[in-house]
């Protein structure tokens, strides 16, 4: 399964009809301006994440420094789902689909093949 988000932390308001708040906004901001395939931290909470050194790293999640953002790349807490792309059938699925594509989404591709390929190196033995 592909995903495509971004993860923000604050406040926000649960109702039965609706949710919002500044966590939903910022997300919501964020995701709309992320240039690849793939979730990440949104860049405030990245901020914080930094600042505040929590560690929140694990198999699941790398640090990418180049998480492409249509204002400004940054670096970034990142699911790593490439290491769960065994058999590399999500990785075939954008292939076929990136041909297909002209730009600007073609650079989502571009980055997302980026992300990909440095994930997979960065864990081999």
């Amino acid at each position: 399964m592909l995903l495509r988000g971004t993860i923000s932390y604050g406040t926000y308001y649960l109702s039965n009809r609706l949710i919002i708040g500044d966590a939903l906004d910022d997300a919501a901001y964020n995701h709309d301006k992320l240039n690849w395939i793939g979730v990440s931290l949104s860049p405030s909470l990245s901020k914080e994440v930094k600042d505040n050194m929590i560690n929140v790293k694990s198999d699941s999640s790398i640090w990418y420094s180049d998480i492409p953002h249509k204002q400004l790349d940054y670096e970034d807490l990142a699911l790593n789902w490439p290491i769960y792309d065994s058999n590399n059938e999500c990785f075939s699925i954008l292939e076929r689909q990136s041909i297909a594509v002209d730009n600007p989404i073609r650079e989502k591709y571009d980055s997302t093949f980026a992300f990909y390929h440095n994930a997979i190196n960065s864990f081999r033995p």
